[in-house]
């Protein structure tokens, strides 16, 4: 009678083979994202020699607006560009397959669920037109606007964080089931930093978001393209 031998996986467990020095590089590569979100304010040093003489009212936010987003897009196209080049690292998979019917549907049954909650928290009015008031003028259109495109330039470079920290987690260690490291390291870095200094009334949805992008992004089998325009309709919404 042969004796059986149990071989239990672990729920988590280190590989015994890590590129450390791959590792270092992307860890770099989300640290100078993450900076660059903030780094972005120098342009605000620019708002009184251009501004000081006449007053232009939101034109100098705008102004602020436009360069920061040329900034974080430059940034983003440089890094993946550059990891693209060393073969370290590609932000969407080169053939990717359809996604599942059933991850399809959470996906979609999560957009609809914050969608319909924050509808409801806003006395049923969509976020869209909650904020642009009730006055609405050319100028708050464009300001809304603008805004609306930095935002969305902030969540790509959240989700390209996610990409590269869960891209880290997953070379270094095994696990039973997929775990949104990325987005729970997301959390605690963007998502805590942006509730403290850009505080706003949708501020504790947007700290909820940064980890729900690292869900979303699993579920998108790791393609961080496709999920940035999910998490951008998941914010407009």
């Amino acid at each position: 009678m042969k004796n059986e031998i149990s071989t239990k996986k672990s729920f988590i467990a280190l590989k015994s083979e890590i590129n450390k020095q791959r590792v270092l590089v992307l860890l770099i590569a989300a640290a100078i994202l993450l900076l660059s979100v903030y780094v972005a304010n120098i342009f605000h040093l620019l708002d009184e020699p251009l501004f000081s003489l006449v007053y232009y009212g939101n034109l100098n936010g705008i102004f602020y607006t436009v360069c920061a987003v040329i900034f974080y897009i430059t940034v983003h196209r440089i890094l993946a560009v550059i990891l693209k080049r060393k073969q370290i690292f590609y932000f969407s998979p080169k053939s990717p397959k359809p996604l599942s019917i059933v991850k399809r549907a959470v996906i979609y049954s999560i957009i609809l669920a914050f969608g319909l909650g924050i509808s409801i928290y806003l006395n049923f009015t969509l976020k869209v037109v909650y904020e642009l008031g009730e006055r609405i003028t050319g100028m708050q259109l464009l300001n809304n606007g603008v805004n609306y495109v930095l935002e969305s330039t902030k969540i790509l470079l959240a989700v390209s964080i996610i990409a590269l920290v869960q891209e880290i987690f997953d070379s270094c260690f095994d696990t039973a089931i997929p775990l949104p490291v990325g987005g729970l390291v997301l959390f605690l870095t963007f998502g805590i930093l942006e509730f403290i200094f850009n505080y706003s009334t949708f501020s504790p949805i947007y700290l909820i978001f940064s980890f729900v992008y690292g869900v979303i992004f699993l579920l998108a089998d790791k393609r961080t393209y496709l999920t940035f325009g999910i998490c951008v309709i998941l914010y407009l919404l």
